[in-house]
């Protein structure tokens, strides 16, 4: 027992520390994915939306083009008139990121990181678009074809705008938590 509480003691003494290098090791990871994924599209330009500018210049050959920040109802606007949305947050691993949902909604295709939760919910090609982090240039590849060819995206669009409707819009949502907390 006494070993435990040393061990706990050092833990809660050098806590912040810990979270400060899990934080740093975890941004690095999501930096390299980021980055595999922008190597990807190294033939083709890329609308970029958000703070990004320097961290990403010289990853690839091409001039994308750079937005800045943009209001919620900007953004919403742009997602109506935006084909694919590149989204890459692996930090939900057995969930989804809002972006998913506001590009569904707005009748923009999500190109999205797998997770436990999206796998269950869609079907990679059928109603969502998933990042092979194992085949980035065939995976790319696809997403540049499904962004060029509406004939074939839309179907997808389609059938994650039924799956949204029905399962994932904020009043569904807020029913199952309401079910699963026996409120209702």
């Amino acid at each position: 027992m006494k070993g435990l509480s040393h061990l706990q003691l050092c833990l809660t003494q050098n806590y912040a520390k810990l979270r400060e290098i899990l934080a740093a090791l975890y941004g690095w990871v999501e930096d390299q994915k980021r980055v595999k994924i922008l190597r990807g599209f190294k033939k083709y330009p890329l609308n970029i939306y958000g703070p990004v500018t320097g961290e990403i210049k010289g990853i690839t050959d091409q001039k994308h083009i750079f937005h800045g920040l943009k209001t919620c109802e900007e953004v919403l606007t742009i997602l109506k008139n935006t084909r694919v949305l590149l989204n890459s947050v692996g930090v939900f691993s057995g969930g989804s990121h809002e972006r998913i949902w506001f590009s569904i909604a707005s009748g923009c295709m999500p190109y999205t990181d797998p997770s436990s939760f999206v796998e269950e919910t869609y079907i990679n090609e059928e109603s969502i678009l998933t990042i092979d982090y194992k085949d980035i240039p065939n995976s790319v590849a696809k997403i540049i074809h499904y962004s060029e060819t509406p004939d074939l995206l839309q179907p997808i669009v389609n059938k994650a705008q039924t799956i949204y409707i029905e399962n994932h819009t904020w009043v569904k949502r807020i029913e199952n938590t309401f079910m699963e907390m026996n409120i209702i």
